[in-house]
């Protein structure tokens, strides 16, 4: 399991690493640099980029560790939201 965790975080950041060129080539490209508007909403995208990123690693973990002690991982998730 930890070598799964391991290669799935190896992919996790190559392709964040790949994702964030892109977004640095649109803000060379794209973004008026000099206007607080267009840089704050660039910086939301990347954050955001970011997010998604690190929620794909901590689902691909609660699905293996739910998968190691035979827990259904769906039925588990929807458990945790009805509790709210």
């Amino acid at each position: 399991m930890e070598q799964e965790i391991f290669t799935e975080e190896i992919i996790n950041k190559k392709e964040l690493i790949s994702e964030l060129h892109e977004m640095a080539n649109f803000l060379d490209s794209q973004i008026d640099t000099k206007n607080p508007e267009d840089l704050n909403s660039f910086f939301s995208m990347v954050i955001d980029c970011i997010m998604a990123r690190q929620r794909l690693l901590v689902k691909a973990l609660m699905e293996e560790l739910c998968a190691e002690k035979d827990i259904d991982y769906s039925a588990f998730m929807r458990g945790l939201y009805r509790e709210k």
